[in-house]
């Protein structure tokens, strides 16, 4: 059996199954859901080389393209983007039921991928057994847009700070030119750039909340150069705190230094791998091991 198959469902929709030979032993697998508009392959091709360590150590992943994403078959004009998504997922998880069996998944996305994952958490979807979300917002796009900026002026005044006397920084700084230098200087000393702006919006639901998010697994993964981190911290890490304070066990964090928003360096990736392979097993929604594992193939090429 090839162990990555390229499945068309009859909705149109094409699935990239991956470590298909383990779906009889796991029964349950991991569904990749786009990073923004990067098609299934994930930015840096983070998915594709997820996919084939997932395989190597035993699981099955699933991957798709939303509609107007990649080979996504059309851009649908019925729902709004947030909740198109949520229904094609909701809908892609249904037809790998039917054709695979399978009736548990857990849901893996970075940035939008995650934002994603998180709303279908909220909706305690029935098929849904964990969540790994990568440096997710945890917001809705219209919240997203109002502390966006206010939180990439703290994450530039944090890596600033961090660099302030490294020698190496400053003479790339005078390399760009006395105007790039003068930005920098003003935003690094500009406090009012740091002051949170509360919302004007009102909502009867409140998005903005971790409570009752730990029914079911999530790890939660940020990296120091992402903007969502500094969402996190600002939003949720009270929360957070408080929650496994009270011994709410099924929510896990792990924090990435000095890495960037998408996971560009080949070393980070690798990390990335190990902490979700290693909470996949932690958890135990593994039954036993396979002392059996096929061979990575071209991982990183």
């Amino acid at each position: 059996m090839n162990s990555l198959q390229l499945i068309k469902f009859p909705s149109g929709t094409e699935c990239l199954v991956n470590g298909s030979e383990w779906i009889e032993k796991r029964q349950f697998g991991v569904v990749f859901l786009n990073a923004g508009i990067v098609n299934m392959v994930g930015p840096n091709r983070i998915y594709t080389k997820l996919a084939e360590r997932l395989k190597h150590e035993g699981f099955p992943s699933f991957r798709f393209d939303f509609s107007g994403v990649g080979n996504g078959i059309q851009e649908s004009n019925e729902f709004t983007f947030e909740d198109y998504q949520i229904n094609e997922t909701t809908f892609v998880l249904e037809e790998i039921k039917q054709q695979f069996g399978i009736k548990q998944f857990i849901l893996l996305g970075l940035c939008s991928g995650g934002d994603v994952a998180f709303r279908m958490a909220r909706s305690e979807h029935p098929m849904l057994l964990g969540t790994i979300l990568i440096n997710a917002f945890l917001l809705p796009r219209e919240e997203i847009k109002l502390v966006h900026d206010d939180a990439k002026n703290r994450l530039e005044k944090r890596l600033h700070q961090q660099n302030i006397f490294s020698l190496k920084k400053w003479v790339g700084l005078f390399r760009k030119g006395p105007k790039h230098l003068i930005h920098i200087l003003k935003k690094f000393t500009d406090s009012s750039s740091i002051i949170s702006h509360p919302s004007h919006t009102t909502s009867s639901r409140d998005d903005s909340t971790l409570v009752g998010m730990d029914s079911h697994p999530m790890l939660l993964v940020y990296s120091e150069g992402s903007v969502s981190y500094e969402v996190f911290k600002k939003k949720f890490s009270k929360q957070y705190k408080k929650m496994v304070a009270h011994g709410a066990n099924n929510l896990n964090l792990m924090y990435f230094a000095h890495t960037d928003h998408n996971f560009a360096t080949v070393i980070s990736q690798l990390k990335l791998f190990d902490a979700v392979v290693n909470w996949l097993k932690e958890i135990k929604l593994v039954s036993h091991s396979s002392s059996e594992k096929p061979a990575i193939e071209n991982l990183y090429h």
